[in-house]
């Protein structure tokens, strides 16, 4: 493993939420990271130079990771916490967002400073979903609510001179279930949301007009659990879901029917589309599953997956690389042949 690249000087904000160290990361065997805590949330900079994940009660990691040989160094750790890090997501520009229990926080890694974005009023944020429109940005909140109800949350932001609400929050559906994912569509025109009522939401981005909700379906038969992986295409004309032990397909703007496209052997709890759109992975506890996204007669490539809950999945964006996270405090690297 190369030598760590230095870190830069600890710099800590008034409230104190972030502290800055240096040292090699622990590895585990080629193409493995070891976190020291369950790990919840995964993330990838948009120019791949970062990766974040977030973990159980211990706060979230910042490294740098040099492609594709993987040499690590620590730059920075939200520590410490008492509350899990349940969501990580980048702005276009590097900026770190991260959930932590009601409270979402920004970490600038230019100049090492973080500070307090929102704090949710009736609840803990457990998925973040970020659209960057440059100089005003949206931020929507996946809501488990104290009452065990679920809830999204809308913000607005403002990008300059730097990352800050603008106003108060909008709650655009209040659930009978915690939301477990939300996501926008890559061309900024649909953020969709799934919980654990086994229900896909829709919303016209723009007009924030909800498509009439519509019961998870594969195969027939209503999903029994669902809420952990929702992922649109490059080209924004497919969405993807774990549903069960299925993986689904919806074409964008029919959301009547989803076409089964594979199935796992336990829940799947983790999708991801390859940057070019031709590739899906999906995830559960036992492998992940990497193959063509037209139909169930696509080849499928098989890679030995966590011992566990698989919380996070993310490619690199040249699609070469697909780095996966899980509950068993592992973050693993796997190189992909045909992306």
């Amino acid at each position: 493993v190369a030598s760590p690249t230095p870190a830069p000087s600890p710099t800590v904000d008034s409230d104190g939420v972030w502290a800055l160290t240096e040292k090699a990361w622990p590895v585990a065997g080629s193409g493995h990271l070891l976190a020291d805590g369950e790990v919840h949330a995964l993330a990838m900079a948009p120019d791949a130079r970062w990766l974040a994940w977030g973990m159980n009660g211990k706060g979230a990691v910042l490294i740098t990771v040099d492609w594709p040989t993987c040499s690590r160094a620590v730059v920075g750790e939200r520590r410490p916490t008492f509350d899990t890090v349940q969501a990580v997501t980048f702005t276009r520009t590097g900026l770190l967002i991260a959930a932590a229990g009601e409270a979402v926080f920004a970490f600038d890694l230019d100049t090492q400073r973080s500070w307090k974005l929102m704090r949710i009023a009736d609840g803990r944020a457990r998925s973040l979903a970020l659209l960057d429109e440059g100089d005003k940005a949206w931020l929507v909140v996946g809501v488990e609510q104290w009452n065990g109800r679920g809830g999204v949350d809308r913000y607005e932001l403002a990008t300059k001179p730097r990352l800050r609400c603008v106003g108060t929050a909008e709650r655009m559906v209040q659930n009978e279930l915690p939301i477990k994912c939300v996501t926008f569509s890559p061309d900024g025109r649909w953020l969709a949301a799934s919980g654990e009522d086994a229900r896909l939401r829709v919303w016209a981005v723009g007009a924030w007009e909800e498509v009439a909700p519509r019961p998870l379906v594969a195969d027939g038969k209503a999903a029994i659990s669902l809420g952990y992986g929702l992922s649109f295409s490059a080209d924004s004309s497919l969405l993807a879901a774990g549903v069960g032990h299925q993986v689904v397909l919806w074409r964008v703007g029919e959301w009547h029917q989803p076409t089964l496209l594979r199935e796992h052997r336990e829940a799947v709890t983790a999708v991801a589309f390859s940057p070019n759109g031709t590739s899906l992975a999906s995830g559960a506890g036992d492998e992940v599953l990497v193959g063509g996204s037209q139909g169930p007669d696509d080849p499928l490539t098989r890679i030995k997956g966590h011992h566990g809950f698989l919380s996070g999945m993310v490619f690199s964006p040249d699609g070469r690389t697909l780095v996966t996270a899980g509950f068993d405090k592992r973050i693993q690297i796997h190189p992909i042949s045909n992306p």
